[in-house]
């Protein structure tokens, strides 16, 4: 396999370099291993499915779960360093912890990134943030040690790894807890006795909120089923709210919407020249002013009288905010787009190749998804080396354009005609401008 890869990285243009070589290199060595693993663990997840197949509930027999009795359960820990995107997603699971177990004290240990999402939906008792550190470029490590020197409980009755993918679960069965419960996967081995099955693996995969409550499962003592998704209130606060002042320091506008095109991961960001033309057409077409949101290092766009240039101006619950203000939201595959969704506002998301739909699509019944069929797909490769990001690049304009209309019409956002009669006024970067 080392050969092939050095083959394969070998054939490239002379100007390419050494640093982009090494990268690809990395790249196309994760690939193979990704590949072979798949090949380890075929049979296993084959026997896996015959399983759940095998010792799935007959009629008339009630099957009871290896866990606790809930009413000694008295702490739980929920270990989630992950990203925005999911963060939001494990929220109806742990809502429904909420409700199961009414008196423990729930904490969750997650990145500082994603104190916020915990904080304003008020599921969790106890947020402890969890340092991560990166070894040889492309190997997270957490520092349980730091974590849990914040938290009140030195050992917790359960333990949840509220995650589908085996990346920090050694760290996660070092965690102090008496039961430590996870997704069945051959990957992840323990002798826990709570192991549930989870639409992962198998031939259909169920969305990520969906799976999250699936982890739960046999603690609840519920099937879940998409229909169970339900995402808990957000609760915003008074500087939270600012955002609007932020935004729109004159007038605020009758409606508005929200932009954010970047990602971490050249295979998730909608090229940046397609949104300018996209942007253009869409403002031919509706009247709203569109809040660009986004980091400070984040690039901005091209300048236009319907365009407000946020981009580390605002903190992440005041984006929140923003959005769930929003008549409408346009992003690219990342954490606010899959927060927008859960926050109703109508959403667009324009998505690569990078993950599954089924697994990562906006959850919705607001959202329009735009995607390529490509047979690259899902890749989970952070550069595309081989098909010109194909997946992002044929999402045109003129391609997404009718579908995007077609959707915002029918989301409370008032084509120009009709919209002619209507004058709302709001200052931008000083200038006021006539909508």
């Amino acid at each position: 396999m080392l050969w092939r890869v050095l083959g394969e990285c070998a054939n490239q243009p002379f100007g390419m370099p050494m640093s982009q070589f090494f990268e690809k290199m990395l790249d196309r060595s994760l690939e193979k291993a990704k590949a072979l693993e798949r090949r380890y663990y075929r049979a296993a997840y084959e026997e896996l499915r015959l399983q759940e197949r095998w010792m799935a509930e007959v009629d008339g027999e009630k099957v009871l779960t290896a866990g606790p009795d809930p009413k000694e359960v008295r702490s739980i820990l929920i270990f989630k360093p992950d990203e925005i995107g999911d963060a939001v997603y494990a929220l109806p699971a742990i809502a429904e912890l909420r409700r199961h177990f009414a008196s423990a004290r729930i904490s969750v240990m997650c990145k500082e990134i994603t104190r916020t999402i915990f904080d304003r939906a008020q599921v969790v008792d106890e947020i402890l943030s969890v340092p991560v550190r990166v070894k040889l470029r492309r190997l997270p490590v957490v520092d349980l040690k730091s974590a849990m020197a914040g938290s009140r409980t030195d050992k917790f009755d359960i333990a949840i790894f509220l995650r589908t993918y085996p990346m920090y679960f050694r760290s996660f069965l070092k965690t102090p807890a008496s039961l430590h419960v996870h997704a069945r996967d051959p990957r992840l081995k323990s002798g826990s006795p709570v192991q549930p099955y989870v639409q992962h693996w198998g031939e259909v995969r169920a969305h990520q909120a969906l799976q999250m409550l699936q982890i739960v499962s046999p603690l609840t003592g519920k099937h879940y089923r998409d229909s169970d998704v339900s995402f808990p209130e957000f609760h915003w606060n008074e500087d939270d709210r600012r955002a609007l002042k932020l935004v729109f320091p004159g007038t605020l506008p009758e409606r508005f919407g929200v932009i954010h095109p970047y990602a971490n991961l050249q295979t998730r960001e909608y090229p940046l020249p397609y949104l300018s033309e996209l942007m253009d057409r869409l403002a031919q077409r509706f009247h709203l002013p569109w809040v660009v949101i986004g980091a400070a290092s984040d690039p901005p766009l091209p300048e236009r009288p319907y365009l407000i240039q946020a981009q580390g101006k605002l903190l992440l619950s005041q984006s929140g905010f923003l959005i769930s203000r929003a008549a409408a939201f346009i992003g690219s595959l990342s954490g606010p787009m899959h927060w927008a969704g859960t926050l109703g506002t109508p959403t667009i998301a324009l998505n690569s190749g990078y993950s599954a739909p089924s697994e990562w699509a906006p959850r919705s019944p607001k959202s329009l998804s735009l995607r390529m069929d490509v047979p690259c797909a899902p890749c989970h490769l952070r550069r595309c080396w081989d098909h010109d990001l194909a997946c992002l690049k044929g999402l045109t304009p003129e391609r997404i354009l009718p579908s995007i209309e077609s959707f915002m019409k029918g989301c409370l956002i008032t084509p120009s005609e009709e919209a002619a009669t209507k004058s709302v006024t709001f200052l931008a970067k000083g200038s006021e401008l006539s909508v």
